[in-house]
């Protein structure tokens, strides 16, 4: 009963998807931090190249994101 108590349902939105998830109580700022900087990545790229599909502007972000990983 202890474990559940340490777990949230959260429902983390991207454009007119959404995610629902069950995180770790603890976690749950690094999930909301997380879905933040994606959408602010995201942005980013549909402000500065118009005219991509969804697919190219995910792609574009996900090499973002990975770049500053490896980085």
């Amino acid at each position: 009963m202890a474990q559940e108590q340490d777990r949230l349902s959260i429902t983390l939105k991207f454009g007119s998807w959404t995610l629902p998830m069950t995180v770790r109580r603890d976690e749950e700022i690094l999930y909301r931090q997380a879905e933040k900087f994606i959408k602010e990545r995201f942005n980013f790229y549909t402000s500065n190249y118009p005219n991509q599909n969804t697919e190219m502007y995910l792609v574009m972000t996900i090499l973002d994101i990975a770049l500053q990983l490896k980085r």
